[in-house]
């Protein structure tokens, strides 16, 4: 009997024991629980206010979004005919300098002996007439003068000739020289400017270019020339700046391989590169009407005097009258 009451005892201790175990687990989860509630319940007071202020912030966004894509359906409509417009900008250099090609030709002298040599070059400018430089001129004028040497080797006939394989001639009858281009060599000779080199010693001044430097050739059967080359209005020429696109049309042949000529088949050279400067004759910054000398960087050489220097819409800007040659030797 003993035993059983002490085991009896035994079981009632556990019980007792196992009750206060699961009542302490019960407290502490229901803690835990009120925890994680509490826990959620600010969680889930933070995000409501983070999802008022995201609604207010979408709700001041919202027209400035509508006016974007107002703005973008507007782009779409812009951007049609982009394409063609961007085309129409690019430079056309190259095709307006075999346009004007047609319209120049190579100044040709006949000499009594029937031998031809290339001289010089003009363009046309208007029916019967083709514009050059002034020296080209003053030279031709000996011609029509006589004023010019004698004998079989003497020029006796100054024409100008189309390019193509079968090439026209316009044989010169008369020129007009813009009479600037003497007054300035006599003014400039007059003053004889000088400089000193680094050693000390006076030199001359060489001019950077001799103003008026053109002269219009007057033509026979001048209505069988080709199209006159447009020339560039007023406000383009006050436009004119380093880094615009520019191009020659011209024969140079002095020097060059084959005189740099077929005279069988005249076919210019053609030149693209850039303007460097546009200033007066004395390389400084000026008003508009002294911006007369147009500094570029496209190769010439003797024969390509008096060549048209175009755009890139093909208007004439400038006539070639002189550049600058360094002869370096070989080996």
């Amino acid at each position: 009997g003993l035993g059983v009451v002490v085991l009896a005892f035994a079981i009632g201790l556990l019980t007792s024991s196992t009750k206060r175990d699961v009542q302490s687990i019960t407290q502490q989860q229901a803690q835990a629980i009120d925890q994680l509630t509490r826990d959620h319940r600010d969680t889930t007071q933070a995000l409501r206010k983070s999802f008022e202020g995201v609604n207010e912030r979408v709700e001041e966004i919202t027209p400035a979004v509508s006016n974007l894509k107002e703005a973008v359906a507007g782009l779409g409509e812009g951007m049609e005919g982009l394409e063609e417009r961007v085309e129409r900008m690019r430079p056309r250099i190259k095709q307006v300098l075999q346009t004007a090609a047609a319209s120049t030709y190579v100044v040709v002298l006949r000499e009594r002996s029937g031998v031809e040599n290339p001289h010089a070059t003009a363009w046309v400018v208007g029916e019967g007439r083709l514009a050059t430089n002034a020296p080209v001129a003053e030279a031709v004028q000996t011609v029509l003068d006589g004023s010019g040497t004698t004998g079989p080797l003497a020029v006796k006939t100054v024409v100008v000739r189309s390019p193509g394989a079968v090439p026209r001639d316009h044989r010169v009858t008369g020129v007009v020289i813009h009479p600037g281009f003497r007054a300035f060599i006599d003014l400039w000779d007059e003053y004889r400017p000088t400089g000193m080199s680094p050693q000390g010693r006076l030199h001359s001044v060489r001019p950077a270019g001799v103003a008026c430097d053109v002269a219009l050739l007057e033509v026979e059967d001048g209505e069988h020339l080709a199209a006159p080359l447009p020339i560039a209005p007023q406000d383009v020429l006050e436009q004119l700046g380093p880094g615009d696109v520019a191009g020659l049309v011209g024969y140079p042949s002095e020097d060059l391989s084959l005189s740099g000529v077929n005279l069988s088949e005249p076919t210019p050279t053609t030149q693209i590169a850039h303007l460097t400067a546009v200033t007066n004759y004395f390389l400084a910054v000026a008003e508009p009407a002294d911006r007369l000398l147009v500094q570029h960087s496209i190769p010439v050489t003797g024969g390509a005097s008096g060549s048209p220097i175009l755009d890139q819409d093909g208007r004439v800007i400038a006539v070639l009258s002189a550049g600058n040659i360094e002869l370096t030797p070989l080996g």
